[in-house]
């Protein structure tokens, strides 16, 4: 999921939300307000943004989908609402019509390292692995201190096989967000597809300290210990893995 703070302008009065009749009268801890589904007449292109906000935040992004395409109707020069569409479809693997939205977006703000980013992100979901690279190498130009764009580059080149050349950026982005498992998995998917199980197994072990509840993680340890010709210790991590599958499954 592509995540976004809420910003909910309720104070200001940008976002009009309806009150059942029936919670009218309830103590103000039990009032339920939910945001309108669809665009409303008069409404403007910052109160369809607000209205889409809360449905997104609550994974509701088929219902936030028409709310912001028609902020970005009402303003089409505004990149914001631009990327928050193509947000709500990504999230629906609408990749395509997602990267449509963000190539908008990038136009309009091409110094926009987050956007340059979400961009490659939706190449990348459609298995343009070359494409993605080259996006990804603007976005770690304009902020190399990103460490999703850096994991998007190791990413689209271990994707291309280009291990050697992933350990760089994949090393980076452990670098600068090591709790994050996922990245974590990046690095060591480099290190493996070079052959150097020894080295891949410390990040993967990294990752299944972070989410110990994901069976993956557990494989790729076994696979790092089979790649050291560690049967005997591999075999218990997969073993670990079905278990963790079969609990996940229940």
């Amino acid at each position: 999921m592509k995540s976004r703070i809420l910003l909910t302008l309720l104070a200001s009065g940008c976002l009009a939300l309806s009150v059942p009749a029936s919670a009218q009268d309830d103590a103000p801890g039990d009032t339920q307000v939910s945001p309108p589904t669809s665009p409303v007449p008069g409404q403007t292109a910052d109160q369809l943004e607000a209205a889409g906000d809360v449905l997104y935040n609550q994974e509701q992004y088929a219902q936030a989908e028409p709310l912001y395409r028609r902020a970005a109707t009402l303003a089409p020069r505004n990149a914001h609402f631009q990327m928050y569409l193509g947000d709500a479809l990504y999230n629906q693997e609408k990749y395509a019509e997602a990267e449509k939205c963000y190539r908008l977006g990038v136009q309009l703000e091409p110094r926009n390292a987050k956007s340059q980013t979400d961009l490659a992100d939706a190449i990348y979901a459609q298995d343009k692995y070359t494409a993605a690279e080259a996006q990804y190498r603007i976005a770690v130009r304009l902020n190399p201190n990103n460490p999703n764009a850096q994991q998007g580059l190791g990413n689209s080149l271990a994707a291309q096989k280009k291990f050697a050349q992933a350990e760089g950026p994949c090393r980076t982005a452990v670098h600068l967000s090591p709790r994050d498992a996922d990245i974590q998995g990046s690095f060591g998917d480099a290190l493996y597809g070079q052959g150097k199980y020894a080295q891949s197994e410390a990040p993967f072990r990294a990752a299944a300290r972070l989410e110990p509840d994901n069976p993956k993680w557990q494989t790729y340890i076994g696979d790092a210990l089979t790649g050291q010709n560690k049967q005997t210790a591999a075999k218990a991590y997969y073993q670990a893995a079905a278990r963790l599958k079969a609990k996940n499954e229940q």
